[in-house]
């Protein structure tokens, strides 16, 4: 319906929405400082939500460059910049505060979504052709390629030392990667979804990885 919603944890009661986007709304993050909420949508653009006041917000500060579908956006670990994939082939980076466009990577094999290294050096991005493609940002060459889904993969994040890579995919199943060894296997799958995997995310110590998928099961692996 174009809005997202932010839901208190204790209560889970709606505690504010968001919602001037023209088109569908297809990923969402969080700055660490907890100040701004980021939403990327169909309608090729991204929105940077100020902070909310006594459960009001103002207007956005609207990223607009994009040619196809925004599909999803990261926070950088230091807040500075936001980063963004699209239909439109490539990875953007953005200044947070200004929403002008800092470095535009182009990746014709087609980005799905994005996680930044804890050092904000590196990016790692999801692909069509079932790769995961790590990205110096500022050099913005691939330093390592990992091959091993046997389908596209939907996502991809470091944990909180930057040693270890998880992605998922279309293939049901999640995998575990050494981001340093390139060219390398993936250190372990994890089997048990029945139905895509679209997202993972780490827990902030590293020790434990969720995982959501479309069989309608969210897994937290240990």
């Amino acid at each position: 319906d174009g809005s997202a919603i932010v839901w208190l944890r204790k209560t889970w009661a709606v505690g504010s929405s968001y919602s001037s986007h023209e088109g569908a709304i297809l990923g969402c993050a969080v700055s660490h400082d907890q100040e701004n909420i980021a939403t990327c949508s169909a309608d090729k653009t991204v929105h940077i939500w100020p902070p909310v006041r006594a459960h009001r917000h103002g207007k956005p500060t609207s990223l607009r460059g994009h040619t196809e579908a925004v599909l999803a956006c990261r926070f950088s670990p230091d807040d500075v910049a936001v980063g963004t994939c699209s239909s439109d082939n490539t990875i953007r980076l953005w200044n947070r505060r200004s929403g002008k466009m800092i470095t535009e990577i182009k990746d014709p094999l087609g980005p799905r979504s994005l996680g930044f290294s804890p050092d904000g050096v590196f990016v790692c991005v999801a692909s069509n052709d079932n790769m995961i493609r790590i990205w110096n940002v500022n050099s913005e060459e691939v330093v390592n390629s990992l091959a091993g889904h046997s389908q596209f993969v939907t996502c991809c994040d470091f944990n909180c030392a930057g040693n270890i890579l998880a992605s998922t995919s279309h293939d049901t199943h999640a995998r575990l990667w050494d981001p340093r060894d390139v060219g390398g296997k993936s250190i372990k799958v994890l089997a048990g979804h029945s139905a895509s995997v679209v997202a993972c995310k780490f827990s902030p110590s590293g020790r434990f990885l969720a995982t959501v998928s479309a069989d309608k099961t969210c897994r937290v692996w240990k």
